[in-house]
């Protein structure tokens, strides 16, 4: 009868630890990205990670397309996701002054749209790691005038 338990107790053990959400990146179905709103929450280096004007960049997945704010504009490209693989077309952007650092945190950012990059899900949010290898981090956006609790 022992001998029965300890191979039910670890079956057990495995399965239910299939089923937390993992710490590692995930990997991406290519139409998962779809409809989904994404805003900066963090960056490994460089004005990404830096400047408050970075808390402003966005990323929305519509219709074949990405948009968003880059800090100080707004940008739109066509994209190519294969599951793991982002790349984006030629971005178009409006030319808007950018006072302050709202200049240097959009050039950072349209640099790491320039390249092929790697794309993640991870504890709820998506993880972008750049061709430089910066990892942006990425949280559900909080559409204005909701309330956060």
């Amino acid at each position: 009868m022992n001998r029965l338990k300890i191979p039910m107790l670890l079956a057990a053990l495995l399965l239910s630890g299939c089923a937390r959400e993992s710490a590692q990146p995930q990997a991406m179905a290519a139409d998962a990205l779809e409809g989904s709103r994404w805003q900066l929450a963090s960056a490994s280096q460089g004005p990404l990670a830096e400047l408050d004007a970075a808390r402003r960049v966005t990323m929305a997945f519509d219709a074949a397309q990405v948009s968003g704010s880059d800090g100080c504009n707004r940008y739109v490209s066509g994209y190519q996701f294969d599951g793991s693989r982002l790349t984006l077309a030629a971005v178009a952007t409006t030319k808007m002054f950018c006072a302050g650092d709202g200049s240097i945190v959009e050039k950072a950012f349209l640099d790491v749209l320039a390249a092929p990059m790697t794309l993640s899900r991870q504890n709820g949010g998506l993880q972008l790691e750049a061709a430089d290898g910066n990892v942006l981090r990425f949280e559900p956006e909080v559409p204005p005038g909701t309330a956060t609790q």
